[in-house]
């Protein structure tokens, strides 16, 4: 054997050698990409990640990150970025990123990545990809890694920041325009009620027209009642949902919750069952609101419950007063009682009931807004439900 192909073994050796070791790391994980370089021969450049902690976050962020050289060749995208392109990371590696960036941005692209290589900070600019309209914004900055003209990028995709700033936009504008509307309906609405209230006095002698009057009342007072939800709805979705706190007895609050519907539970032939503490239950908050919430989930529970009873409790646990109003009525299914308190909610099975699906959304603001929650069980349909309230006790 001659000395030059004892060399050329040698080398052969050590290449395989090399191989294996770049097999092995790869398996493990310890290497993120693997460049072949084709300056003053083949050779192989390792990428190593030397905080795996590093490299997991990486993994995790939800913008795009990418190394690749400084012709564009993709050496490494994170999950997010791939997701973004919509090609799976396996099969970006070794493509050039510029292929899926938009034709008119490539010549910008390519110069930031040259420029990139000799900054001493980094740059960045916003392109479009070759698909969407939304832009991107991405900053490069060289990587310190050895025998490598490797670049790193961060790329932010603003589509979903677009849609969010729409739809932001579009949940204003009709916040806005239902606080508007519930604010015009409302004068009207009071100006009926009062020529009602007098008619009443007017016609007092005239026993035939009481029940047309009362009727006409009441319905107005029902109109009343939903524009006020919707303009507390409004407040609430833009946090101005107006909270006067004092100290109070919350136990006064929730008898005249109870007395409020009980000709309702009386028509319906349900026993009302009270269950309150003989000694004060103490809170530092509005009690018209609070006393709202009350009314509203007394009202849902008779509405809802054809036959039976329904029972409101109160006591005080753990520095919280706990309010829970169960009722014997059609329960709520499993896949719906997560959206009990979402507004304009309404489940198939309450479709032949009056109401907008807004009065659990405003108990859970009011109630939020005093610091406390608002929950709901139910064990499904014909087994009633509890909603439970809790509610910080006073200083």
């Amino acid at each position: 054997m001659t000395k030059g192909n004892r060399l050329a073994d040698s080398d052969l050796e050590h290449r395989v050698r090399e191989h294996e070791d770049l097999v092995r790391a790869l398996q493990g994980g310890e290497i993120d990409a693997v460049v072949v370089l084709e300056e003053e021969g083949a050779r192989i450049s390792r990428l190593n990640s030397d905080e795996p902690l590093y490299r997991t976050l990486v993994e995790a962020l939800p913008q795009g990150v990418a190394t690749v050289l400084a012709d564009g060749t993709i050496v490494y995208v994170n999950p997010h970025l791939a997701a973004t392109i919509g090609i799976p990371a396996e099969t970006l590696l070794g493509q050039n990123l510029l292929n899926v960036i938009a034709e008119l941005e490539r010549p910008r692209f390519a110069t930031m990545l040259e420029r990139a290589l000799t900054a001493p900070q980094e740059s960045g600019f916003s392109f479009r990809w070759s698909a969407g309209e939304a832009p991107a914004l991405v900053s490069a900055i060289r990587l310190p890694i050895e025998d490598a003209n490797a670049v790193g990028l961060v790329i932010v995709d603003v589509r979903d920041q677009v849609a969010r700033r729409a739809a932001e936009e579009s949940s204003r504008a009709k916040d806005e325009l239902l606080a508007s509307v519930s604010h015009e309906l409302r004068t009207p609405l009071t100006s009926i009620m009062g020529w009602i209230q007098l008619l009443e006095i007017e016609l007092e002698a005239l026993t035939s027209v009481k029940p047309a009057i009362q009727n006409l009342k009441n319905a107005v007072m029902a109109e009343t009642k939903i524009v006020d939800d919707l303009l507390d709805l409004a407040h609430s979705e833009k946090g101005t949902l107006p909270v006067v706190r004092e100290e109070f007895d919350l136990c006064h609050t929730l008898r005249v919750a109870a007395s409020f519907i009980a000709v309702q539970a009386k028509e319906k032939s349900l026993a009302l069952n009270i269950d309150l503490p003989n000694g004060p239950i103490l809170v530092r908050a509005d009690p018209d609101r609070l006393r709202q919430v009350f009314v509203n989930l007394l009202t849902n529970a008779i509405k809802f419950t054809p036959q039976g009873e329904v029972n409101l409790r109160g006591r005080c646990e753990d520095g919280m007063a706990v309010i829970s109003v169960t009722d014997t009525g059609i329960g709520i299914l499993s896949e719906f009682v997560p959206l009990v308190f979402d507004p304009f909610r309404r489940s198939e099975r309450a479709k032949n009931y009056p109401g907008l699906g807004i009065g659990m959304a405003i108990s859970r603001r009011i109630v939020e807004a005093h610091a406390g929650s608002i929950a709901v069980t139910s064990d499904g349909a014909g087994c009633g439900s509890t909603f439970t309230v809790r509610l910080p006790l006073a200083e």
